[in-house]
């Protein structure tokens, strides 16, 4: 989100904010779906990121109210590292406001894939940046 102009920024927090809490968390789970699948089919989901990142960061307690999803997703896409790595970076982004979101994210969607060594750098890496 730091890349984009204040104008952009200003729109797509706008836009959040004056969304009902409901249709926010409908359509949050529905992007990181959506985006999964765009990147089976070697799409690009960009916007996807930009868009998510934002909704997180206006509400952290998304990510939480998706952990079961983050896990589906990551259990599904743990043989995809491109996917997967993006499913656990979406869902660490709640920690960067968070703490305690931050520290279920870790448990619950990173550690059971810090031992396998596609993944283990990215992990430690993401609980290095939110310490």
């Amino acid at each position: 989100m730091s890349a984009m102009t204040k104008e952009t920024r200003k729109i797509i927090v706008g836009m959040i904010e004056n969304c009902d809490k409901s249709v926010l968390s409908d359509y949050f789970e529905k992007a990181i779906v959506d985006m999964t699948v765009q990147m089976t089919k070697g799409l690009e989901v960009n916007g996807y990121r930009i868009l998510l990142q934002a909704m997180i960061h206006h509400n952290p307690l998304l990510v939480v109210d998706n952990l079961g999803k983050f896990g589906n997703l990551r259990n599904t896409y743990q043989n995809r590292q491109p996917i997967c790595e993006t499913v656990l970076w979406v869902a660490s982004i709640g920690g960067t406001r968070k703490f305690d979101v931050g520290l279920r994210v870790w448990s619950t969607v990173l550690l059971p894939v810090v031992g396998m060594t596609a993944y283990a750098k990215f992990v430690v890496e993401i609980g290095r940046a939110h310490v």
